[in-house]
């Protein structure tokens, strides 16, 4: 199946609800985007889908717990500190844990903030690039030092656009490094050891589905899924329960089927994800 516009899935929700008629006030209307987007939201935040899975990278601050988050940022999937996993706890026990983080969703702030248990008492050692760098499968990037890096080492690259990748080859008098970058970076941005900053992975949120050209980050077999929850919402909103219900229980049912189609538990072990 290939990807449906958002154009798409009004159309079929039309039809499920059963509106012909061109002129009727529903059809295009705020309301109907609404009740789109609550079955897009309702469907991407289920399950914990693969394609809304995302990595990220934090640089320690000498003495620093509290850190931002991005800003599309949903829930923690993992979270690592100086290589060592931390567990996610309530805020209000984390004074007394050890290896423990607590999200602070606090709504005075611009983005969310997470804060670590341990005080990370030292700055992560920064290495800066020299040149600006194009992406490529092997990339030599030149920096002020090579010092303690190792081939094979995992490395996060705080450039334009962030990344991490892993390093298949060192000259120590060169000072450079050889590594895969899918995005283009500058001079004067750094680079760090994965092992020596926080990284971590998290569920993204989803944007509003708007123009008539759009389409959501979900597999392309929930495009006619998600709509069974509009027609929900429509079927109640009208108070017509059996209806509403009927529809509830397919998009139930075929999301779930969907879901099961791309859960690696349910289709087999891979080795990684590689996602957003």
């Amino acid at each position: 199946m290939s990807t449906q516009l958002l154009s798409a899935t009004r159309t079929y929700l039309e039809g499920l609800v059963g509106l012909t008629n061109s002129g009727d006030a529903y059809i295009g209307s705020t309301l109907q985007l609404q009740e789109l987007n609550e079955g897009y939201q309702a469907s991407a935040y289920r399950y914990d889908w693969a394609q809304l899975l995302k990595r990220g990278g934090t640089v320690i601050v000498a003495n620093v717990k509290k850190y931002g988050l991005p800003s599309d940022f949903r829930k923690f999937r993992q979270l690592f500190s100086l290589d060592n996993e931390f567990e996610e706890i309530e805020f209000n026990v984390l004074k007394s844990s050890v290896r423990s983080y607590a999200v602070d969703a606090d709504s005075t702030f611009s983005t969310k903030q997470f804060w670590v248990s341990d005080l990370p008492t030292a700055a992560s050692p920064a290495y800066v690039l020299t040149n600006n760098e194009s992406a490529g499968n092997a990339v030599v990037i030149e920096l002020d030092t090579v010092t303690g890096l190792s081939v094979g080492e995992e490395i996060f690259v705080n450039g334009t656009t962030p990344e991490f990748t892993s390093v298949s080859a060192v000259d120590t008098t060169a000072k450079t490094i050889t590594a895969r970058l899918v995005n283009a970076t500058g001079a004067s941005k750094s680079l760090y050891r994965s092992s020596e900053i926080i990284h971590y992975q998290y569920y993204r949120s989803v944007t509003l589905l708007s123009a008539a050209g759009d389409t959501t980050l979900l597999p392309d077999e929930t495009d006619f899924i998600y709509p069974h929850y509009s027609a929900f919402l429509f079927y109640n909103r009208l108070e017509q329960s059996e209806r509403a219900q009927k529809q509830y229980e397919l998009w139930q049912s075929r999301l779930e089927n969907a879901w099961l189609a791309w859960d690696k538990n349910s289709t087999g072990a891979v080795g990684e994800f590689s996602v957003g």
